[in-house]
């Protein structure tokens, strides 16, 4: 498989709404773990994990929708994508990591 190759539209939209979510994900963790009436304001919907998923769901699949209909996401390669979303993931991940270490 050549990462090279141009990706079909809705692959390149939807990943690139995947970077967005993952690191949403990331800022919204720290923002409801720093803040706490915000914190209070999602465990009064429901548990704030659920409210924190189905924003950050809400998000990819809405991003995702948009984005795939725009020009870019005809002249996207798998291979971008792939670092984009890997680059995403681990920022995400030592943001989070470092952020519960420090707190």
């Amino acid at each position: 498989m050549n990462p090279n190759a141009q990706v079909n539209q809705y692959a390149a939209g939807y990943s690139v709404a995947g970077v967005i979510a993952i690191i949403l994900n990331t800022l919204l963790t720290w923002a409801k773990e720093s803040y706490p009436p915000l914190l209070a304001t999602m465990k009064s919907l429901a548990h704030h994990w659920v409210v924190h998923g189905v924003i950050i769901a809400l998000v990819f699949l809405i991003l995702g929708h948009i984005l795939s209909k725009q020009s870019f996401a005809r002249r996207m390669n798998g291979g971008t994508l792939a670092v984009y979303l890997c680059v995403a993931t681990v920022l995400a991940g030592v943001g989070l990591v470092g952020f519960f270490l420090m707190v």
